[in-house]
């Protein structure tokens, strides 16, 4: 067995608050209702980026993410490109 260092760190609510590096990418209406919900509080410091599914990553995000949960269009190749693109340039980045 290895050592498990938990990127995550509880409160007294014990809600998981991820660190920092935590981007998530979404059309502008679904970030608006993410952070509005009651669940919001869990996701600690993460960025929220509205951004359509068709529209390739801010450079800025890329570089910053240590975690990325991205918006997928199957039904948009511009949607499934961005994501060969970003694990061309990002290999080691944990994409949910």
């Amino acid at each position: 067995m290895g050592n498990y260092e938990t990127p995550l760190e509880l409160d007294t609510g014990m809600i998981a608050k991820p660190r920092g590096g935590l981007f998530i990418v979404a059309n502008a209406l679904d970030i608006t209702m993410l952070r509005g919900s009651a669940q919001a509080e869990g996701f600690g410091d993460a960025a929220f980026v509205p951004l359509a599914a068709n529209v390739d990553l801010p450079a800025n995000v890329v570089r910053a993410a240590r975690v990325l949960v991205l918006e997928v269009d199957p039904a948009s190749p511009e949607s499934l490109r961005r994501i060969a693109k970003l694990r061309s340039e990002r290999e080691d980045l944990p994409i949910i």
